[in-house]
């Protein structure tokens, strides 16, 4: 009874837009958090939706939650298996957030194109005691999953070779096509123990969906999801040979031998922003061909940071360059990005290597030639090399509240040519916050000036990261758009 209550809310708040996520978009208007209460939740645990996207409500009693949308809610992004502080926003009455009470916490997350899955706290969460609560991922049920009701389970069983000590979580999941129609399966966890080396014949078994039903029986292709043990990275290993799955509870048998060897990659990082330790600092490693292969978040690291990465065996030897990405303390503004190919050159293969040096130096967040903005006349600008920035100057006053718009890539103005992001600071470069970075089109950002004086406007591709193309911004004192 409670499911079918569940999944009414699900499609109610699905179809109210709360859960539709997509590439580039306008953000959802945040009308205000109640009586200047900064409110905010911090969701730990979520190391197996890192990069993912959350968007999530509050519920005041959980005849609330099935009878409608939520009127407190809050989005953001899985980073380091932690949501960081999300904000809370009410977009009802004034009377219904007073930033206080105790709340059930509803959640969702999109895995991919055909699967999301809902989320509730098991008990309410207490604002009034806590009005930055802090809450772990294993205090939620699992309430729903697009991928329908569990009708069966295929099994079989695996050799693993190679398996690091402590050993990793491996995950298997397979994807199906019975010849007309494609289908994927969720992750399931197998029971490693504490093995490694050579583990013979392990059992596992995967659930299947109702969702699933009318493609079995079909042929899969099997997979496993590798998480080692103190590290970010996760790694799938193909299984090569296709299995016939001849029923919904079909045992497949043995899916051979399979090797889930990884390697370290070790060395040190020397980078400052505007001569302090950066916050936080993350390490990529690419192939030639872009794609990720591992990576490392390391907190406020001094001179000659060691840094050590976990990652999958190559199969041949490859050239690896390098990321280097910093971000302020809770991970929500991306203060630099830098692509490095270290001379010389770094060669992966199967064995791990060691003494790599990342030599960044001192990144600077200075204004520099900041162009001044006219009030309510757009100025159209250009990004024209990766990484790099433009600055624009607003002379303010003490008190008065100032809106900014910009035309991108991402607005319906349809005119422009580079997804940007757009950041203010104040005379003495601290950041002044504002709305949201990364859209305002239909609904402006704001600020007020807490000194007669100038602030500054950064601009650049969205994220600090490569791009380059058009854009126009305006300021005013009206929040009504030039």
């Amino acid at each position: 009874m409670k499911s079918k209550k569940f999944l009414g809310v699900i499609l109610i708040i699905f179809l109210a837009g709360l859960l539709i996520l997509t590439a580039c978009h306008e953000p959802a208007p945040k009308e205000k958090q109640s009586e200047g209460t900064v409110n905010s939740i911090t969701i730990n645990e979520l190391y197996s939706f890192d990069g993912f996207q959350i968007d999530l409500g509050l519920f005041a009693t959980n005849n609330d939650v099935f009878s409608g949308g939520p009127q407190i809610y809050g989005d953001g992004r899985i980073r380091y298996g932690t949501t960081g502080e999300i904000l809370l926003y009410n977009s009802g009455s004034d009377t219904t957030w007073a930033g206080k009470g105790s709340w059930y916490v509803f959640f969702s997350i999109n895995i991919d194109e055909d699967t999301t899955q809902y989320y509730i706290s098991k008990l309410p969460v207490d604002f009034t005691a806590a009005p930055n609560a802090v809450i772990s991922f294993s205090e939620f049920w699992l309430i729903s999953s697009s991928q329908g009701i569990k009708i069966g389970e295929i099994t079989g069983t695996i050799t693993l070779t190679e398996v690091p000590n402590p050993a990793p979580q491996v995950y298997i999941y397979v994807q199906g096509n019975d010849g007309n129609k494609s289908w994927n399966s969720y992750k399931s966890r197998i029971n490693l123990g504490s093995g490694s080396g050579t583990l013979t014949d392990i059992s596992w078994s995967i659930p299947i969906y109702d969702s699933n039903d009318s493609s079995i029986p079909s042929t899969g292709k099997f997979f496993l999801w590798v998480e080692p043990v103190d590290s970010n990275n996760m790694f799938s290993v193909e299984i090569p040979d296709a299995i016939n799955i001849n029923n919904v509870n079909a045992n497949v048998g043995s899916l051979g031998t399979v090797s889930i060897k990884t390697i370290i990659l070790r060395g040190t990082v020397n980078v400052t922003y505007n001569g302090t330790a950066v916050p936080l600092v993350e390490i990529i490693t690419r192939d030639q061909s872009n794609n990720t292969l591992s990576s490392k978040s390391l907190t406020s690291p001094g001179a000659n940071a060691s840094w050590s990465i976990i990652m999958q065996a190559l199969k041949s030897s490859t050239q690896v360059d390098f990321e280097v990405i910093g971000y302020s303390t809770n991970g929500d503004e991306t203060l630099f990005y830098k692509k490095i190919t270290p001379v010389p050159a770094v060669i992966v293969y199967n064995t791990n290597v060691s003494e790599i040096t990342l030599n960044i130096g001192n990144i600077s967040n200075s204004p520099v030639s900041p162009s001044l903005l006219t009030v309510n006349a757009w100025t159209d600008g250009s990004i024209n090399n990766d990484g790099d920035v433009k600055w624009y100057s607003i002379s303010v006053t003490n008190g008065t509240k100032y809106y900014l718009w910009w035309k991108d890539s991402c607005s319906e103005a349809q005119d422009k040519t580079l997804d940007i992001d757009v950041y203010a600071y104040d005379s003495s470069n601290n950041s002044i916050p504002l709305e949201n970075h990364d859209g305002a089109w239909e609904i402006p950002v704001s600020f007020y000036a807490s000194s007669n004086g100038t602030v500054y406007v950064r601009v650049r591709a969205l994220g600090g990261y490569n791009g380059t193309g058009t854009y126009a911004i305006v300021y005013s004192t009206s929040n009504t758009r030039p």
